[in-house]
């Protein structure tokens, strides 16, 4: 992980939303081709990382 990054954690780790929502959008085909391999539908994919996104932002609040 290089620094940008590094900095950019340890900002969301302290609250920073804009920094966490850096993170998981730098993340978002990640997590799609992810939730593909458990669910077959689009809509389930993306209901499965909202309230993932919204239980680890709630977690780091």
């Amino acid at each position: 992980m290089n620094k940008v990054k590094i900095r950019t954690v340890k900002r969301a780790i302290r609250g920073d939303q804009q920094a966490f929502s850096q993170l998981v959008l730098g993340q978002a085909d990640y997590l799609t081709r992810t939730g593909h391999l458990y669910l077959s539908r689009d809509v389930d994919v993306q209901d499965a990382i909202s309230e993932t996104t919204l239980i680890a932002l709630h977690s780091i609040s």
